[in-house]
């Protein structure tokens, strides 16, 4: 059954957004480096055409909080999201990934060094 997914998690980089997009670059989907016209600063989005997005606020730093949507079924979005983290995990980058169904329950969780229900990475 087809229905929109929900998730949000971030990723921490000392480095900024840069280096996370080139390990983002071996996604299935399209993300894109865009800077702010407001203030400069770099961030992530993807084109609104695809089954999945993501959105990111510019002005972070070190770590980055993002969101975003899919439309298909939940073997999909797991998908989608497992790819997208194996590309953070490629990078050394740590981050979380909690997916969301349409009643809000926790449905995937993806990580790299931070374990599930933890608000702080492990070590």
């Amino acid at each position: 059954m087809s229905q929109e997914f929900l998730y949000c998690g971030e990723f921490i980089s000392d480095e900024g957004v840069e280096p996370v997009a080139r390990a983002l670059a071996d996604c299935s989907w399209r993300i894109e480096l865009r800077r702010s016209g407001y203030d400069g600063t770099l961030y992530l989005r993807s084109p609104h055409s695809q089954e999945i997005d993501i959105e990111m606020d510019s002005g972070q730093s070190r770590r980055f909080l993002f969101s975003g949507g899919v439309d298909g079924t939940l073997d999909r979005a797991l998908a989608l999201l497992g790819e997208f983290s194996r590309c953070l995990v490629a990078g050394g980058f740590t981050h979380r990934v909690e997916v969301y169904d349409d009643a809000k329950e926790l449905v995937g969780y993806f990580h790299y060094r931070w374990p599930q229900e933890q608000h702080e990475p492990a070590g």
